[in-house]
């Protein structure tokens, strides 16, 4: 009897909705996905309140099962619905056909604005509003990046170990070897390749970051591409500096800085041009009591190359 009754409600119910839907037009089950509960008739708004918990999707989905329905599409999905992880997916892979995506790395295209738009709270209420955390946990299968999204997940950059990875990652792409090749990396090098708000960790210094991330190397801040701040303003780093010149020159004695050209120390021009010269350089930085460099031995140098100093 409890299941007769059930059955003849159902039925009842439906042919309510069914005599509605022919009343204001609706000729398929996608035109309901556009219609409020707000705008149904004061019976059938009843009806909803009474069975189905005030909320359409839940009633349409329960009497007209014989419809594939996507509840994310209704201005409200049903209570519970996203509790559900296979809902999770299939959201995400409706939203892939819906967009035209084609292959992984096409995702990490995908604004935030248009999940949100469409997957009705499934970011903020299960993933933190966190494009990739949703992406990456929904899609296990694939080794996700998580900066090549547009967003990374909060705090995502506080991590060190996640610092560490995105560098030995950039290191990779960019083809480096050894820790030399790290001098020649720019700053539009790391934001181009989403380390942009890494690097507001490191004061937009590539120096800091390589020297505070990889502490086992001894850095020479002087060789970097992006030089830090202040480099020529401190004495230890132009020590620093010249001693590494010299054993890259292959610099054995005093006397061995007077046979080199200024060719060979094109990223010493600022220091060149503050002292004119690279005697003076020497000079004011290496020199001891009793040791100095004769600065008319530097026959390299042009006669007026220092001259805007005089």
């Amino acid at each position: 009897e409890t299941v007769r009754t059930h059955c003849s409600s159902t039925r009842t119910h439906r042919q309510a909705f069914d005599t509605f839907g022919n009343t204001v037009g609706l000729t398929s089950f996608e035109a309901w996905y556009n219609l409020k509960a707000s705008s149904l008739s004061p019976s059938l708004q009843a009806l909803l309140e009474n069975f189905y918990q005030a909320s359409l999707p839940e009633a349409l989905l329960k009497l007209y099962r014989e419809f594939n329905w996507e509840p994310w599409r209704f201005a409200f999905v049903p209570r519970n619905f996203w509790s559900d992880k296979r809902n999770h997916r299939a959201f995400f892979l409706d939203l892939a056909n819906r967009l035209g995506l084609e292959t992984w790395e096409s995702w990490y295209e995908v604004p935030r604005s248009c999940i949100d738009e469409l997957g009705r709270g499934l970011l903020q209420c299960h993933y933190d509003n966190s494009p990739s955390r949703a992406i990456s946990s929904i899609f296990p299968e694939h080794s996700w990046i998580s900066w090549k999204f547009h967003f990374v997940p909060q705090k995502f950059w506080r991590n060190p170990e996640n610092r560490r990875i995105f560098l030995e990652w950039l290191g990779e792409h960019l083809g480096y070897v050894s820790y030399l090749d790290w001098y020649k990396v720019s700053l539009k090098d790391i934001r181009e390749n989403g380390g942009g708000y890494f690097m507001k960790y490191f004061d937009n210094s590539p120096a800091k970051a390589l020297s505070g991330i990889y502490p086992e190397f001894d850095w020479d801040p002087a060789k970097f591409h992006n030089r830090p701040r202040g480099t020529w303003s401190n004495p230890s780093i132009i020590k620093k500096a010249l001693s590494s010149r010299a054993h890259d020159l292959g610099i054995q004695s005093d006397s061995d800085w007077y046979r080199i050209p200024t060719s060979q120390l094109r990223d010493l021009t600022y220091l060149m041009f503050r002292y004119k010269g690279l005697g003076r350089i020497l000079n004011s930085f290496l020199s001891v009591e009793g040791r100095y460099w004769n600065l008319n031995k530097f026959t390299n140098k042009k006669k007026s190359q220092w001259t805007v100093f005089s």
